[in-house]
């Protein structure tokens, strides 16, 4: 809400004053509700913030991990297995019997 520029009374800016009917001056209505706003916002922005109350809570009991090592000795980790884990014939071939000379051939 903006002062009405005729009578002092408060209205919505570009709209036409519901006590006086004065209409709206679109100019003087722009400034006035420009200002407005940057009073509103500036009054936001420079106030004391509010903080909410922060609640204390007590810290969680710090967890113990426990490690039990044998002596069996060191485990060896595999890695990646040297031999196929399955029996092979030989050498997997893409060769599917096509005939030779041709331009395009099927992809594996």
């Amino acid at each position: 809400m903006i002062p009405c520029q005729a009578c002092e009374g408060r209205k919505r800016p570009l709209t036409a004053c519901p006590s006086c009917h004065a209409p709206a001056d679109v100019e003087a209505d722009l400034s006035a509700w420009r200002l407005a706003l940057h009073a509103n916002h500036l009054a936001r922005i420079t106030a004391e913030p509010d903080a909410p109350a922060i609640e204390e809570r007590p810290l969680p009991a710090p967890l113990r991990l426990i490690m039990v090592e044998t002596d069996e000795g060191p485990l060896d980790p595999v890695i990646a297995a040297a031999e196929p884990l399955f029996e092979q014939d030989g050498p997997r071939s893409f060769d599917w019997d096509e005939p030779r000379g041709l331009r395009l051939r099927r992809s594996a």
